[in-house]
């Protein structure tokens, strides 16, 4: 028996981004995913389907790592969260900007990303080499000092960190996947399991 076409031309990964972006909307209030489901009709009304193929890519992984609590604040952000005893604590942030780039906030995995030798340092600080990508990957670390924390004010302070990436439409495919590495690798230190 034979598989339709479409599924033979299709990325491989593109069914478990869908299966996972499904996932992440039914983790979402009735007006949150209102909201988000109107982005998603804004953009595929721009024709950005990169753009929206990597919110996708990032708002269904983020919502099967975190898999506690996801936020939508209005059309353009969402907060992931984990469970904290009965609290909940911040672990993701993705944002959709007006500039039309998608900006990605996960723990400060940095050194460990190095160590693992996912990075290398690069020429210039907050830069680094990604192996398989011909340019540098900016990583911007944020702490309680950093200004504008509105996106992501509950992942710093206490001592936590958090690292800041954006992504525009033609984002490097060795850069996207590294930063998935990042928050993979971030995530088992609360969810060993869902990695």
């Amino acid at each position: 028996m034979g598989h339709p076409v479409e599924t033979l031309n299709s990325p491989p990964w593109k069914s478990a981004v869908e299966r996972q972006y499904e996932a992440f909307l039914g983790q979402l209030s009735p007006k949150g995913r209102s909201n988000i489901q109107k982005h998603d009709a804004l953009n595929e009304s721009e024709s950005a389907p990169e753009h929206c193929a990597l919110w996708k890519r990032f708002a269904g992984r983020f919502g099967k790592l975190a898999g506690y609590l996801v936020e939508a604040s209005g059309q353009h952000t969402v907060k992931f969260y984990i469970a904290d005893g009965k609290y909940k604590l911040q672990v993701f942030a993705l944002e959709d900007t007006p500039q039309g780039t998608i900006v990605v906030y996960l723990p400060d995995v940095v050194q460990s990303a190095v160590g693992e030798k996912l990075l290398a340092a690069g020429a210039a600080a907050q830069q680094y080499q990604v192996p398989g990508a011909t340019g540098p990957l900016q990583l911007t670390p944020i702490d309680a000092q950093t200004r504008d924390l509105t996106v992501c004010k509950g992942m710093v302070g206490w001592g936590r960190r958090a690292v800041r990436v954006e992504f525009g439409t033609s984002a490097p495919e060795a850069h996207v996947h590294v930063v998935e590495q990042m928050c993979e690798m971030a995530a088992q230190k609360w969810a060993p399991a869902a990695v």
